[in-house]
């Protein structure tokens, strides 16, 4: 199964940060996972693949300049450059920070969020 995961915050501020990325991480022994990734986060992935969306926020939320840039490769992901990744059959989405981008890409792959 092709997992495509959205995780786009500049910060592990949870417990639930830290068990998605862990989730993400054993569903890659199994299955081929490509993560939309934020790598200002501070975690490096052992398992599963990353294509990185360098995000920058300040106390009001996310710095415009860089939103332009996500938005533009958010655009691409979407037209379906993924490079030489598979479309996926799933999205696996944690927080509503990323619902948005999910759900854009649920309707240009036609698969399910999870």
């Amino acid at each position: 199964m092709n997992i495509l995961g959205v995780f786009l915050v500049q910060e592990l501020r949870t417990g639930g940060h830290v068990r998605y990325l862990e989730l993400m991480e054993s569903l890659a022994e199994d299955h081929d996972v490509l993560v939309l990734f934020n790598p200002r986060c501070g975690y490096r992935p052992r398992r599963f693949r990353t294509m990185d969306f360098f995000l920058l926020y300040d106390r009001r939320g996310i710095v415009p300049r860089s939103l332009l840039f996500a938005l533009t490769a958010l655009w691409a992901v979407a037209r379906g450059h993924l490079g030489n990744h598979h479309e996926p059959d799933l999205v696996l989405v944690f927080g509503e920070s990323n619902l948005a981008a999910a759900r854009v890409l649920t309707r240009r792959y036609g698969c399910p969020l999870v």
